[in-house]
């Protein structure tokens, strides 16, 4: 097993019995951090408010915060109703943290400035785990009962895990499929043992972000920004039926509506056409660069509203 990194926040937690689970969320997006939530929304199917599946505020705390989505994450959720937090050692020092993939144009300081430090968890009303990789189910039971007071969680995964045993997904040895579907099962099953609410993410490839000068591929660099530029458009479904790719400010604000949509299961993507558009150009106002502007569009709360009470 890996050692924890610099930035494995969940090696911090009050519990020292999910230290195991700590280190392995690190290796899959160290950081963790409480966010706030914008626009409180309780929505399910058929739009009415949601009994339990749904929360509108409280404290959130979001494992994978240093990593490329949670970063986006931590900037979607600047504002709104829910308490931001990030659970650190007592020797961090934010002011002097290095990230791994730091925001263009930003330095080393990604992190919101409205996300509070502790060094202790208290009790939290939601947890998003972010992880880019999937989490190992057996690390997800521990972490989901060491969280106290918590109602609801949701977890990022990937589309297609309902359809893994189909020959051209079994053969992808990149898909990691069976690995997403374990870590999603164990979720599930800890979160229905512990009462708690699930709502579960899948998102095509993650790709894309503020990160043109972070990510150390060109090439990769370039087609992030040109699909985060052509992409303004994406689809939504309750049913594993999506494929293609997902821009991370997408899933970022998938993420965070998520905790507020009575469902257990939504897939999203990024299109360049449907009848679901994004009109929300750069929603996390990432100032220009001296060589470009950012062109990246994700949904307003209403087009998230319509989009859920049209998904199947």
């Amino acid at each position: 097993q890996r050692p924890c990194t610099n930035f494995d926040l969940e090696s911090t937690m009050h519990s020292p019995q999910i230290l195991a689970a700590a280190c392995l969320l690190a290796m899959a997006a160290p950081g963790s951090c409480f966010l706030p939530v914008a626009q409180p929304r309780m929505l399910q199917r058929g739009g009415a408010a949601g009994a339990h599946m749904a929360i509108q505020s409280g404290k959130v705390v979001v494992y994978g915060a240093f990593d490329r989505t949670g970063t986006c994450l931590l900037r979607t959720m600047e504002k709104g109703p829910f308490k931001a937090l990030v659970e650190v050692s007592p020797e961090f020092d934010n002011s002097i943290a290095k990230i791994k993939y730091p925001i263009d144009g930003q330095g080393s300081k990604s992190l919101p400035p409205s996300a509070t430090f502790v060094s202790e968890l208290p009790s939290v009303d939601g947890c998003v785990v972010a992880s880019e990789i999937p989490v190992a189910g057996d690390q997800m039971t521990v972490l989901i009962k060491s969280l106290v007071g918590i109602k609801k969680i949701v977890y990022l995964s990937r589309v297609g895990v309902e359809r893994r045993d189909e020959f051209m997904r079994k053969i992808n040895p990149f898909n990691k499929l069976e690995e997403w579907y374990a870590a999603e099962e164990a979720t599930k099953a800890a979160a229905e043992a512990a009462g708690i609410e699930c709502t579960i993410v899948r998102t095509g490839d993650l790709i894309g972000g503020p990160f043109y000068d972070t990510t150390g591929d060109l090439q990769m660099a370039l087609e992030g920004v040109l699909f985060d530029s052509d992409n303004k458009c994406m689809q939504v479904s309750y049913s594993d039926t999506l494929d293609g790719k997902t821009s991370r400010d997408l899933t970022a604000t998938a993420l965070m509506q998520a905790l507020m949509v009575d469902a257990p299961l939504v897939h999203v993507v990024s299109k360049k056409e449907t009848p679901l558009t994004c009109s929300v150009t750069n929603h996390m106002g990432i100032p220009a660069t001296v060589a470009r502007e950012r062109r990246v569009f994700t949904p307003t709360a209403d087009e998230w509203a319509a989009a859920f009470s049209q998904a199947k």
